[in-house]
């Protein structure tokens, strides 16, 4: 018999990982040049505006123990925070995607302290006006 694998104890919360990994953002606008601002308020503005009904269409697929759901939008989470330098995030997503089904409810919870600590990080990133230094 196989022994299970518990993603929980196996893979822990680094706490020193940064929420948010701007110089992946820095070298999306180095690549967009003059229009880099306005782009990245827009792609910045699409994840702020989408993720908040995936993260609680999250928290409903858990309740309701659907576990292919969770899975397709761990997925779907990783995906946009990988674009955006949430690597922290992205490693809940993909632990999360791993996970065996009675671990979703507890994983899903690191998903959201990332998820909280990158949306803060992207609005910080947007108001802090970093984003005029960028040709």
């Amino acid at each position: 018999m196989m022994k299970e694998q518990h993603f929980i104890t196996e893979r822990m919360f680094d706490p020193d990982t940064p929420a948010l990994d701007i110089s992946v953002l820095q070298e999306f606008a180095d690549t967009i040049g003059p229009s880099a601002p306005e782009m990245l308020g827009q792609i910045v503005g699409l994840f702020l505006d989408e993720s908040p009904p995936l993260m609680a269409e999250l928290a409903m697929s858990v309740r309701n123990a659907n576990h292919a759901r969770v899975v397709d939008i761990a997925h779907r989470l990783r995906g946009s925070c990988m674009s955006l330098g949430a690597y922290a995030m992205a490693d809940r997503c993909a632990i999360l995607e791993e996970c065996l089904p009675r671990e979703a409810a507890t994983l899903s919870l690191s998903v959201n302290v990332e998820y909280h600590r990158a949306t803060d990080a992207l609005r910080a990133f947007l108001e802090s006006g970093s984003k005029s230094q960028y040709p």
